[in-house]
């Protein structure tokens, strides 16, 4: 069982971060994403994420190893699906009206580990 941490709600502590997620699930970030709600997750340019799930709004639920925390800290929180698509010559990406991505509950257990879930209601 993990506590979200005080300082952001898309924090959890876990001792086998590493093992929450396997190769198959990752996506490299092609495109920089900034957050305008508190559910999602900044990205920057070459950093790998793991898809947790995608929505048929263009948004997805995504995790990683924390920044600057703690090597056991995992990051999750929503990001548009552009972000894992190499940009287009004078094409600015649009943020995705976000509808079947809002009031989710995602569960997730580690083979031998924890188990938690994010949600964003």
């Amino acid at each position: 069982s993990t506590t979200p941490s005080p300082s952001r709600a898309s924090s959890f502590s876990t001792a086998t971060s590493a093992q929450m997620f396997d190769e198959g699930q990752m996506g490299k970030v092609r495109q920089t994403f900034l957050r305008a709600l508190p559910d999602e997750l900044a990205v920057v340019h070459g950093e790998y994420l793991a898809i947790i799930r995608r929505y048929d709004d263009g948004w997805c639920v995504v995790g990683r190893e924390a920044r600057g925390g703690r090597p056991v800290d995992v990051e999750f929180g929503a990001v548009p699906g552009w972000v894992f698509s190499r940009p287009e010559e004078g094409v600015r990406p649009m943020r995705p009206v976000r509808n079947a991505s809002l009031n989710v509950r995602v569960s997730l257990e580690a083979p031998g580990g924890p188990s938690f879930t994010w949600t964003n209601t």
